[in-house]
């Protein structure tokens, strides 16, 4: 909405760049062609005057374009860069989760193994690991994808803990945790940078 309104005012100066110039050079070059006929002026002033013109002309026809090509290649860049936050909230939000997931002590038993529990959390981790081979989609993002990669090898290797049901105890759960805090403290750190850069592009 921002950059909307940012164009929008920049096209209405340009507008008013352009009609009260326009009207400028007239005004100029019909006083000098009037000056020239009261002998007030060399003959030849009209002719500095169109070719004063046509430089005017080509200065305009090589910059105007040039300045909107410009401002299109930042908008395109706001866009990217819109995407990869959006994307990087969306997987520390899905981080979140896995620690819940995977950090809870929901079924189970004394020695800290999921119980009855094992077939709920697998089915969940399985859900985690669509989720983010959806996400890995989102971004072309290099340091985006290496998290996802990461996240996704690390439930996929405490997928196999799971079972049997003597494994993936407390000490498991809390090693796979802590993975995920450190991962999502990268995400943040991510998001901060890019929203500070973004913030840049827009201003």
């Amino acid at each position: 909405m921002l950059d909307r309104n940012r164009m929008t005012q920049r096209s209405i100066w340009a507008l008013w760049y352009l009609m009260f110039g326009a009207a400028a050079f007239w005004l100029l070059a019909g006083s000098i062609g009037y000056w020239v006929k009261l002998e007030w002026l060399p003959k030849d002033a009209s002719g500095w005057v169109q070719a004063a013109g046509s430089v005017l002309a080509i200065f305009v026809a090589v910059i105007v374009p040039a300045v909107m090509k410009k401002d299109e290649s930042r908008r395109r860049k706001i866009t990217e860069v819109e995407s990869v936050v959006g994307a990087y909230h969306q997987f520390r939000n899905l981080i979140q989760e896995t620690q819940e997931l995977l950090g809870s002590p929901i079924g189970s038993r004394n020695n800290g193994s999921y119980g009855w529990a094992r077939e709920f959390v697998y089915d969940r981790s399985l859900d985690v690991i669509e989720r983010l081979n959806i996400l890995s989609l989102k971004s072309a993002d290099v340091l985006f994808l290496k998290h996802v990669y990461d996240v996704r090898m690390l439930v996929m290797e405490f997928i196999k803990l799971i079972f049997p049901d003597d494994v993936s105890g407390v000490n498991d759960r809390k090693r796979a945790v802590d993975d995920l805090s450190e991962i999502k403290s990268h995400v943040s750190d991510l998001i901060a940078s890019e929203t500070l850069y973004l913030e840049k592009l827009k201003s």
